[in-house]
């Protein structure tokens, strides 16, 4: 959410996104997609979170060690993002 508001801002000032200015998201909320111009976001698996939790907490109560497991975030490139001027 938080980075829907620079699209606007960006907008307002006259700066074209991503010609002049690239903005990122986290959390890739449905709204991202839908956003003038889609907002490229990174996507952070949050049902595998979710479980991970449960699944800890439950080792954590009958091992009294929780369960660990690294997640990998995705980006999901849309249009609010452009490659590095030279």
């Amino acid at each position: 959410m938080s980075a829907i508001g620079p699209l606007g801002a960006a907008a307002a000032r006259g700066l074209r996104v991503p010609e002049e200015l690239s903005i990122v998201g986290f959390d890739d909320i449905p709204l991202t997609a839908a956003a003038l111009p889609a907002l490229t976001t990174v996507h952070m698996p949050l049902n595998q979170i979710g479980e991970a939790a449960m699944e800890s907490a439950v080792s954590r109560e009958r091992n009294g060690q929780p369960a660990m497991q690294p997640f990998e975030p995705t980006v999901v490139i849309r249009n609010s993002t452009a490659a590095p001027r030279p």
